[in-house]
């Protein structure tokens, strides 16, 4: 099977396969250049042949995984937000915690990953070049509508095991995440990470606000 080049010309693909093992590892490295890559020169300038510099790897092996820079740029907000996913999974399968103790768990722990994964990175590349690639918009939007459905799954559980009536969860869900959203792009102007107990505070003060109007939802 033939690649397509940057240029548009096809390349043969080298034969035989890399071990599972050594097929992760050469994706984390792709991932971690393209993050790099992206973050430096940001998206409009970053090209895929810097990206196989900096990660070490063939313009075989990149395109072999990613055939365009938009599906790779995906990946890496993928990547990215694997954490929260997890922390998602956790919550929903949690049979312990009320609601509002979940939602301010959940905040808790992306505030504790966030400074880990260097969301505050994405949301510059986002704010600066999205205008111009609206795929780097769709790309966001895509993982807010997985965390969304996530967190919805989550308050219908609790009103079913509370005996509560909820006829439509994305509705707080949606407000809770784009609520946590812009405390995050609110720290990215602001230059500064808020500490533990100020995000405690905004995650108590956001889930009261919900819940007050809980009748509603």
């Amino acid at each position: 099977m033939m690649q397509p080049s940057e240029g548009g010309e096809r390349r043969p693909r080298t034969r035989g396969r890399p071990s599972i093992a050594t097929a992760e590892e050469i994706d984390r490295e792709i991932l971690r250049a393209a993050k790099e890559q992206f973050f430096q020169h940001g998206y409009e300038r970053t090209s895929m042949s810097m990206i196989v510099k900096s990660a070490g790897v063939s313009k075989t092996t990149l395109y072999a995984r990613y055939a365009t820079k938009v599906e790779l740029f995906l990946a890496t907000v993928q990547d990215a937000h694997q954490g929260v996913e997890e922390i998602a999974a956790a919550l929903v399968s949690s049979r312990d915690m009320g609601l509002e103790e979940g939602l301010i768990a959940f905040g808790l722990q992306l505030h504790k990953i966030g400074a880990e994964v260097n969301w505050k990175e994405f949301e510059r590349l986002i704010f600066a070049e999205g205008p111009h690639f609206p795929e780097l918009y769709k790309a966001v939007a895509l993982r807010m509508d997985e965390g969304v459905e996530a967190i919805s799954e989550y308050i219908m559980h609790c009103a079913t095991r509370e005996g509560i009536a909820c006829r439509d969860p994305r509705k707080p869900a949606a407000m809770y995440l784009y609520a946590l959203r812009g405390f995050y792009n609110w720290q990215m102007l602001n230059g500064q990470r808020a500490t533990h107990e100020e995000a405690a505070e905004f995650f108590r003060n956001l889930v009261d606000t919900l819940i007050s109007s809980r009748a509603d939802w």
